[in-house]
């Protein structure tokens, strides 16, 4: 696979997860959100398999490892906002903490971007 393979799927992943956690941010902040939303609870599978090592795919595994090698964040607080959106027990923690994970994933989407160089979009 050529670097600009890699980066273009690293590219994509990413938006896809920013997208996702966008999503999510707006609609808790909106009350419009439920732990039954599809996109909630595919972010909460995201999150809580930060803590594990086992992963469906590789995409979301390589975005995993970005981003744990920039964050404060510890596994284990990344799967406590992944099982807390998976309920009603949304506090300032979760949604701090997923405001912090769209700020590292719009960094690393620019960044990656820049090595494509490509504007990021």
């Amino acid at each position: 696979m050529s670097d600009t393979s890699l980066y273009s799927s690293l590219y994509e992943q990413v938006l896809e997860y920013a997208g996702l956690v966008d999503d999510v941010l707006v609609s808790i902040k909106e009350h419009t959100s439920s732990p039954d939303d599809a996109s909630r609870q595919k972010l909460a599978k995201f999150l809580t398999s930060f803590a594990s090592d086992q992963w469906d795919e590789l995409p979301g595994r390589l975005v995993a490892l970005m981003l744990s090698e920039r964050s404060e964040f510890a596994q284990k607080d990344w799967a406590r906002v992944g099982k807390a959106l998976l309920s009603n027990e949304l506090d300032d923690f979760v949604v701090e903490s997923l405001e912090h994970l769209a700020k590292s994933l719009q960094q690393k989407h620019a960044e990656t971007a820049t090595r494509m160089g490509v504007w990021p979009r």
